[in-house]
């Protein structure tokens, strides 16, 4: 799974995070459940913090940097 960026929406809601794994697009707030196994934490400008559900364990996810487009 990538964490490739992160918006908002300009009516001042909570800050989206985009993820992609392969084909499918993922586009999660904090608070929200991934999978039914992720719960994401906190959306940062460079990381995107998350808890796996099952085990309470924590975990933190760089965005990935495809560098410029040529």
């Amino acid at each position: 799974m990538k964490y490739y960026g992160y918006g908002t929406v300009p009516n001042g809601s909570a800050r989206r995070a985009y993820l992609t794994d392969g084909d499918d697009v993922y586009i999660v707030a904090e608070g929200d459940t991934l999978l039914g196994r992720f719960r994401i934490l906190k959306i940062g400008n460079a990381t995107l913090d998350f808890e796996d559900i099952a085990s309470h364990i924590q975990g933190q996810k760089n965005m990935d940097d495809a560098g410029p487009v040529s």
